[in-house]
């Protein structure tokens, strides 16, 4: 009963916190950076039990609505009855920019290109709506497939044909496990997590140039995977623990997630390493590496406008965890949502959600960055982002 209270009280102060730094007495508030915000779904602490329900039954359901201020909209969907599903990566080919789309037309999802410097969008072939692709270090679009009844299957885009070649074919470890998390390695292995029997998870290299699927640790609850540019592997642990594995030496330096703002998401979280070194786990901790060790751990304050109508099963309110994207050089933390995209600026503690879009966010070589918004591609310039004097 005194670790409920303990929580309960938690989760009012870091409401009021969030709270005051945004001024939700408005409808959309401005902030010190020139945003607008959007505010929480509740201006006091997350509602529990009886009183979610209550909340629910008394709150306006139609969601907010924000356009993402300061950002130019660049370039709208071709397509008269098509819809951008998401945004994957930013690319150069041929000193060209490319920015990689799927789209849904019809009954068909197809990859889309979007050529910056000329102004063009291309139709490529045909994907799963819930397909994703990621780029890795030496310039191929991979193409992951999460099939529901069959192993989740790996594909490689052959981009001078627009074709995709099936991958996981050629390996027939993979014709036996799905896979949930990926990160890319300088020389473009990639490092997979693929499940085993006993719903545990396995961590994995493969080598494209040798079709090898190599083994590394031991069975485990994994439910995050990032690496940094040492080639370090960070693991986070669904009992709260985060690993740092050294593939060349074997060793493994862990510690555990603090979890006094709540628990982590039982099958994912985000985990993303900035260029300063610093590692971010969601909205839970970050941590700074240094000698292959975790320094100076700081928990991260929660802001309710996380708090979303999505039902959880046992609550019909949920305080998501928000996926983090990237760093800009202003030092902001850039966050995707399913309420919304959202950045926090660790130096003031503040949080602004400031658009609906539920986009990814990523950032192009020369610090611009792209979201998808009402069917377009939006781009908020470097400069607005540089760092402030």
């Amino acid at each position: 009963m005194q670790k409920i209270k303990i929580s309960l009280l938690c989760l009012l102060l870091m409401s009021l916190v969030s709270c005051t730094m945004h001024g939700v007495d408005n409808n959309v508030v401005e902030t010190g950076l020139n945003n607008k915000c959007l505010e929480p779904l509740f201006n006091s602490s997350f509602p529990v039990g009886d009183e979610a329900f209550a909340a629910i039954a008394t709150a306006t359901l139609d969601p907010s609505i924000l356009a993402p201020s300061a950002w130019q909209r660049l370039a709208e969907f071709p397509s008269l009855n098509g819809e951008i599903i998401n945004m994957f990566l930013a690319s150069i080919e041929d000193d060209n920019q490319l920015i990689w789309v799927t789209g849904k037309e019809a009954d068909d999802t197809k990859i889309w290109t979007y050529d910056v410097n000329n102004k063009l969008w291309t139709s490529g072939p045909t994907v799963s709506k819930s397909a994703e692709l990621f780029l890795d270090n030496i310039g191929n679009v991979w193409i992951h497939e999460h099939l529901h009844e069959k192993p989740s299957s790996l594909y490689r885009l052959n981009k001078e044909t627009m074709t995709i070649e099936p991958e996981s074919e050629k390996n027939k470890s993979f014709s036996e496990h799905s896979f949930s998390h990926y990160a890319t390695t300088h020389d473009g292995k990639l490092w997979l997590i693929l499940s085993t029997t006993g719903f545990q998870d396995q961590l994995y290299l493969y080598d494209p140039s040798t079709l090898e699927l190599t083994e590394h640790l031991t069975p485990n609850y994994y439910i995050g995977l990032e690496i940094d540019g040492e080639g370090d592997v960070f693991l986070v642990i669904k009992n709260g623990i985060i690993q740092l594995y050294d593939p060349k030496s074997g060793e493994i330096n862990e510690r555990n997630i603090d979890s006094s703002n709540g628990p982590l998401h039982p099958q994912s979280i985000g985990v993303l390493i900035t260029e300063s070194n610093e590692l971010w786990l969601s909205d839970v901790e970050k941590f700074q590496i240094s000698n292959k060790k975790f320094t100076n751990p700081e928990v991260i304050l929660r802001s309710p406008i996380f708090v979303t109508w999505q039902y959880s099963g046992y609550q019909p309110l949920t305080w998501e965890r928000p996926n983090p994207q990237i760093e800009t050089e202003d030092g902001r933390i850039w966050y995707k949502s399913n309420r919304g995209l959202a950045w926090h600026q660790p130096e003031t503690g503040e949080w602004c959600m400031f658009t609906s879009a539920k986009s990814n966010i990523i950032k192009d070589r020369q610090g611009n960055l792209w979201i998808v918004y009402d069917n377009a591609l939006y781009m908020l310039p470097a400069s607005e982002t540089s760092k402030q004097e």
